[in-house]
């Protein structure tokens, strides 16, 4: 039989395939018209016959072998390419190469301008359906790449098969390869121009497989979420800034280890234990330290590897998502730690992705954390500000989150942290972080426009001003910030001795002062490290009982103080007092309504360091709502100590850390207390009242009837 195709073969873009060093098979492999009807060409590495099937009419048509090496081709009357696929001894596959490109010159340029915040919709792979034929969707950014394939056990991770056609503009290389499905294992293989060849995971993948030989796996987005109603309440709601927030930060690689069978630990298991843990205390939100995949687990997952994957070591895709719905089924949302600040040195995944330093700089000064070692983003790069923002807009679309917690951001802020004098300059000749700071104003708008009723939460150690004021204050946008002034100053006092306490009062008072200059989150237990229970035990001054005693009234004063509240996994002391703190934080509007407004909140006496006991109100609405709050930090326990009020008539002791339902002694006032005209605190009327050592108590005011 003729051969009709062979004149039609351009040889040297055909050995650019066969060299695996083209960039652009589309303009190669793509039927088209020729003279004699339609070319068909494939390149099938190692196959001894093809045969083309017409999907249309049913009919086979012998393929002629051009290239030794698995070069096929073949011309059919026709006035146009018909839906076809490949017979290649014996398996049939499909044309990838039949299909127009899924890229649009909009997406392109909303991409390489650093506006595209839905980059998980294009690059990544994705199931999709294309002129009838279901398969997948690869793209991806690797514009220093010379060619990149898709390699997987479905060509026998031979590069050659399916070499991806480049869009210049962009540098990314996109193919639609039909037959495929959810549930593809795949990775990227990239040559580059020196030769180099190497595979790496999808970045933009929604599953990943850590190890050796890290893969990444074609994700089902398909699940059916019962949320609808928690994500409508939530979206409607007042500014949290008002509202109780209470946060229990927690691991799921913790909760897995303590679980009697930790090998059947997934999302759906610990799913319902969470839920049920956090509502039964009465928290408002978790945290989970990141679920983003990682492969280091030394980092608790802060070394992020996959920014669109939540980590396979508790299940996949749709059972992330199944936890977080039933999390708000519970009426718990769900914050979660993301690391756009810096991101695994591990050569396997992002870094020098594509043979030079895609999303780190190349300067180490620049690119290098200083103490950690991670890579740093390049925020002056529109690609690498889409990817990010790509991702922060997934996880809170896609998975339903509630909020984010930025971790590490100084080095966003400043270039010259933790530095000493190795740092480069910004064009003025400053340590601000330019780039990085407009990449967090940019990621405060977008965020606040996309998700009303998110949050987002920054830790930083630099004092960073404004970081919760509006963008159009030059401020950054965020929801609110750690407190980490205030985790450090708690932490340093519960360990003095008594006269410690007293030389040191002004801690207890420091968080005010700068207290209104952003919306703060407080801690006792989250500083810049991880939380050590133990340790943290260890520090605290005194014997077993006065240790006890000692961290109770200072969780107790965290409460009572203005800004929401963080507490972490494992340091519930006694689930008793702390469902109790909770339960009176939740119910009582003057702990959250006035938070950051000055009306809120009034100190009694700051001045009583003889004692080491300090008193102040909260506020609400209406004279019923307040509190009073009075903190005994003295080892020495007062009959009738006497504190000046702001409103006379009846107090009522709402809690007292000294309650021996809590493991106190009992120092408790159980009768309803009056004032009495005797000045004090400055004030004219003033209340009497026993206080034990160590403890705090919350007297509420009770309105006139």
């Amino acid at each position: 039989m003729a051969d009709k195709a062979y004149g039609y073969m351009d040889w040297a873009a055909i050995e650019g395939l066969v060299y695996s060093e083209e960039a652009h098979p589309r303009r190669i492999l793509a039927p088209r018209k020729v003279s004699e009807g339609i070319l068909y060409q494939c390149y099938l590495p190692g196959a001894a016959k093809v045969r083309l099937h017409d999907l249309t009419s049913g009919q086979t048509h012998h393929m002629a072998m051009e290239d030794e090496t698995g070069y096929f081709a073949c011309v059919v009357p026709g006035k146009a390419p018909a839906p076809h696929t490949f017979i290649a001894d014996g398996s049939e596959a499909g044309d990838p190469y039949a299909f127009d490109s899924f890229l649009t010159p909009e997406t392109e340029s909303r991409f390489t301008a650093g506006i595209d915040n839905r980059l998980g919709r294009t690059l990544g792979a994705h199931p999709a359906e294309a002129e009838g034929q279901r398969g997948v969707r690869f793209a991806l950014w690797a514009p220093g790449a010379l060619r990149v394939s898709v390699v997987g056990p479905f060509c026998h991770w031979d590069g050659r098969q399916y070499p991806m056609e480049l869009h210049e503009e962009s540098g990314i290389f996109e193919l639609f390869i039909p037959g495929l499905a959810a549930g593809a294992v795949y990775r990227y293989e990239l040559k580059l121009k020196n030769g180099l060849v190497y595979t790496r995971p999808d970045p933009c993948g929604s599953e990943q497989m850590i190890g050796e030989d890290p893969c990444s796996v074609v994700a089902d987005p398909a699940y059916e979420w019962s949320d609808q109603r928690y994500m409508a309440e939530r979206t409607g709601a007042a500014a949290s800034a008002s509202r109780p927030v209470a946060i229990l930060e927690c691991s799921l690689a913790d909760w897995k280890k303590r679980s009697d069978r930790p090998e059947e630990e997934t999302y759906r298991t610990l799913a319902d234990r969470i839920a049920a843990y956090a509502k039964d205390l009465g928290y408002t939100h978790i945290e989970l330290k990141p679920v983003m995949e990682y492969a280091d687990d030394s980092s608790e997952g802060y070394h992020t590897t996959g920014y669109f994957a939540p980590t396979r070591r508790f299940g996949h895709p749709a059972d992330f998502k199944y936890f977080v719905d039933v999390m708000h089924r519970a009426g718990i949302g769900v914050i979660l730690d993301w690391t756009p600040a810096q991101f695994s040195p591990d050569t396997r995944y992002l870094a020098s992705f594509d043979g030079t330093c895609l999303y780190e700089h190349l300067d180490p000064r620049q690119g290098v954390h200083p103490i950690w070692g991670t890579k740093l983003f390049n925020y002056g790069r529109p690609e690498v500000r889409s990817f990010l923002m790509s991702s922060a807009d997934l996880w809170m679309r896609e998975y339903h989150a509630d909020g984010l917690r930025l971790d590490g951001c100084s080095t966003m802020l400043r270039l010259d942290y933790a530095r000493g004098d190795r740092w480069v300059a910004n064009l003025y000749g400053s340590w601000e972080n330019l780039d990085g700071i407009e990449f967090l104003r940019r990621l405060g708008d977008r965020f606040h426009r996309s998700f009303p009723g998110g949050l987002l939460i920054m830790a930083e150690d630099v004092d960073w001003p404004d970081v919760t004021a509006p963008t159009e204050d030059n401020g950054l946008g965020f929801d609110y910030k750690w407190n980490l002034h205030f985790t450090q100053d708690m932490l340093h006092y519960l360990s003095l001795d008594e006269e410690g306490r007293r030389n040191e009062y002004a801690s207890l008072t420091n968080g005010m002062l700068h207290h209104y200059l952003d919306r703060f989150i407080l801690s006792l237990s989250r500083g810049i490290g991880p939380f050590d229970r133990d340790q943290f035990l260890a520090s605290v001054n005194g014997d077993e009982t006065s240790k006890a005693a000692l961290v109770r009234a200072a969780y107790a004063f965290l409460i009572m103080h203005p800004g929401k509240k963080l507490l972490t996994d494992g340091e519930g002391w006694s689930d008793a007092f702390l469902r109790e703190l909770l339960a009176m934080y939740r119910t009582q509007p003057a702990l959250s309504v006035h938070d950051y407004d000055e009306s809120g909140f009034e100190w009694i006496n700051t001045m009583d360091s003889g004692h080491i006991t300090i008193s102040f109100v909260r506020r609400g609405n209406a004279p019923g709502s307040l509190l009073l709050a009075v903190c005994n930090f003295s080892d020495e326990s007062y009959e009738a100590y006497r504190v000046g009020v702001p409103l006379s008539g009846r107090y009522r002791e709402i809690l007292n850390s000294d309650s021996r339902a809590f493991g106190g002694s009992g120092m408790t006032n159980p009768r309803i207390r009056a004032t009495r005209k005797i000045s004090c605190d400055e004030r004219e009327s003033s209340l009497t009242f026993r206080i034990a050592a160590r403890s705090v108590a919350v007297f509420q005011y009770q309105e006139k009837k």
